[in-house]
């Protein structure tokens, strides 16, 4: 019984920190928070992160972290992009 209740309080832990780092989600961010999200399988958080990468691809190019990611990360972040940015 201790067990499933610990479950149920990480679960609320974890919903909290989702929340909390989509308030903050913003262009210096970003990269950190959707990298978190990714090695924490917050499907929905990693979501959120990939539709503000692909709407604000332009600022995120000036950011300084984009160099730090790897190349399969950005190979992933313009993937995100062409499903949603669709062409004529």
């Amino acid at each position: 019984m201790q067990f499933a209740s610990m479950f149920v309080e990480i679960a609320e832990i974890k919903e909290y920190c989702q929340e909390f780092l989509l308030e903050v989600l913003d262009t210096e961010k970003c990269f950190a928070i959707w990298q978190s999200a990714k090695k924490f399988c917050l499907t929905s958080l990693d979501d959120r992160c990939a539709g503000f990468m692909a709407t604000n691809l332009g600022d995120l190019a000036e950011v300084d972290e984009i160099s730090k990611l790897s190349r399969s990360e950005v190979m992933e972040i313009l993937d995100y992009c062409r499903e949603v940015i669709k062409p004529f």
